[in-house]
């Protein structure tokens, strides 16, 4: 977050580059922080111009949501079954 903050500073005069930082800081608590801080790092390696919309796009366009595809893991509910068939025995 600091790289990004010194970038915004190089691009804009200080008081543009102080709101832009804090759109991308807003971001960043109102989603996902990790997600913020990998599209900084990409946009800042690749020399692209950062701005908050820039980061904002590349959040929300589903495509660094990885996680939210992640499937659920099967469960075995037999074992419970049999404890709920052993218990009702002893009622």
């Amino acid at each position: 977050f600091r790289r990004a903050y010194d970038a915004l500073r190089d691009r804009f005069e200080e008081n543009k580059a102080d709101k832009e930082y804090v759109r991308i800081l807003h971001l960043a608590a109102s989603t996902m922080e990790a997600e913020v801080e990998t599209a900084l790092e990409l946009l800042l390696e690749a020399g692209t111009l950062l701005s908050a919309e820039g980061v904002k796009s590349m959040v929300t366009d589903g495509e660094t949501l990885a996680a939210m595809g992640m499937d659920a893991p099967l469960v075995d509910l037999s074992v419970y079954d049999n404890l709920l068939s052993r218990q009702e025995g002893c009622i």
